[in-house]
C-alpha cells in the first residue's frame, strides 16, 4: 500500500506541470530562462559571402553612428570568425573585432 501512494505521489508531482500547462495554453516542455541565446532567431549556416544590410542599416559599417564596426558579424560559426581575425564570444554566439 505504501509504494501504490508513493507511486501516485510521483505521477502527481511529474504530471501537475503538463495539466497546468494545458490549461493555459503554453507548451509543456520547459523553456529558456529569458535573454538566453535560444530566444535569438536562428541563423542559417553562412555560405562565405557577406550578408547583405538589413532595412535600416547603414551599407558601410565605417558609417556605424555608434562608431562600431558591424564588419565581423556577418560571421556567424566559430571557424568563420576566427578564420577572419576575430574574437568568437560563445556566449553571444557572435564574432567580434579584437
Amino acid at each position: 500500500m505504501k509504494k501504490l501512494m508513493l507511486g501516485f505521489l510521483v505521477a502527481t508531482l511529474i504530471l501537475a506541470p503538463v495539466f497546468a500547462a494545458a490549461q493555459t495554453g503554453a507548451p509543456s516542455s520547459p523553456q529558456a530562462p529569458a535573454g538566453s541565446p535560444s530566444d535569438k532567431p536562428k541563423t542559417p549556416p553562412s555560405s562565405g559571402q557577406p550578408t547583405p544590410p538589413k532595412a535600416g542599416q547603414p551599407s558601410d559599417p565605417a558609417a556605424s553612428p555608434s562608431g562600431t564596426s558591424d564588419s565581423m558579424s556577418q560571421y556567424n560559426t566559430k571557424a568563420a570568425c576566427e578564420k577572419a581575425g576575430g574574437m568568437w564570444v560563445e556566449e553571444a554566439k557572435l564574432c567580434s573585432k579584437k
